[in-house]
């Protein structure tokens, strides 16, 4: 009985976490595809081909053409990125087209794919038994992610220097 009032939390969380998240900005950049990059198609990647796509970011952000970026530019870059990603994710959302989300299509997108996930026997119903695997799989991915080896703060790797 107790597991039950731990599971139910859990269930919620996890259904909720994907329509909150479509309101907040998507801070990973998007990165070109590896034959976008080769774009003399020899099949190979200079230096200069990937170098490219910043060299573009940095034009595109230099509004005034000194070839410098200012503060004030580089935050007005970001943030007309970030307005190009949310017009994105939202036209995405917007199944009909009509410009605006109804309340399906607000939390469709996500949520039905979390729970389509997390129902492992497709029955239309979440059991204890797929919540925990689901909770099992996730934990299991973030240690893989954090063996990983990334750098900490001063450089450090796996805690070490």
């Amino acid at each position: 009985m107790a597991s039950k009032y731990l599971i139910i939390p859990a269930l919620l969380a996890a259904l909720a976490v994907p329509a909150f998240a479509q309101l907040g900005e998507d801070h990973r950049a998007e990165r070109p595809q590896l034959s976008d990059l080769d774009t003399n198609s020899d099949g190979a990647i200079t230096q200069a081909e990937a170098n490219a796509p910043g060299l573009e970011r940095f034009a595109s952000a230099d509004a005034n053409g000194d070839g410098a970026v200012t503060f004030e530019e580089m935050e007005a870059a970001r943030e007309r990125r970030a307005a190009e990603r949310r017009a994105k994710r939202f036209a995405a959302q917007d199944a009909n087209g009509d410009g605006t989300l109804s309340a399906d299509e607000f939390t469709n997108s996500r949520a039905d794919k979390r729970f389509a996930t997390i129902d492992a026997n497709s029955d239309g119903t979440l059991s204890a038994e797929e919540i925990a695997a689901h909770e099992a799989q996730r934990a299991e991915r973030g240690e893989r992610r954090e063996n990983r080896g990334r750098r900490g703060r001063r450089g450090e790797r796996n805690g070490q220097r």
